[in-house]
């Protein structure tokens, strides 16, 4: 193990640790650990990488990327549960909104069809009426005819009496 000092300026000097692992067909890579300080006591120092060798890639894996990788998975998880149950609440949703739907065509067509049957009456009485005007007319003359009738046979009593 290899430790430097890097300084800038004025700034404070940073510790870089070097590893060097072995790897598969002798290979050495260099790994950099930085070492920061924790400011307050609530925020934790970052975890050390460890390295392993992913035996299917021959690729170094760090932990800290497998920690980071199963904490997104699990919140992908938790996410996918949570999407579940909102798809669940709407697919219930949806059945109760199509079951009112189904509710409200129903009406709909029962009130088309009770439409239609009154439209049929209304269009018979009105035929009706027209029939009963023209009978109402028909009437009327028939009365003014009477009525004439009697005024002569009136007028021709008057004459009979009158002689």
């Amino acid at each position: 193990m290899v430790k430097k000092s890097v300084s800038k300026g004025k700034k404070k000097s940073k510790q870089i640790n070097f590893k060097t692992k072995k790897l598969s067909h002798s290979k050495k890579k260099k790994i950099k650990i930085k070492k920061s300080r924790a400011k307050t006591k609530n925020v934790p120092a970052p975890l050390p990488v460890k390295t392993e060798i992913n035996r299917k890639t021959n690729k170094a894996v760090h932990k800290r990327n497998k920690i980071m990788i199963d904490s997104n998975h699990n919140m992908l998880k938790e996410a996918l549960r949570d999407l579940n149950r909102e798809l669940k609440t709407l697919h219930s949703t949806r059945k109760k909104a199509e079951g009112s739907l189904r509710y409200v065509s129903n009406n709909l067509n029962f009130t088309q069809t009770k439409e239609i049957e009154l439209r049929n009456k209304i269009s018979e009485l009105m035929k009706h009426e027209d029939h009963l005007t023209k009978r109402k007319v028909y009437v009327k003359d028939k009365i003014v005819e009477l009525n004439k009738r009697i005024e002569k046979v009136k007028a021709i009593e008057r004459e009979l009496k009158a002689v």
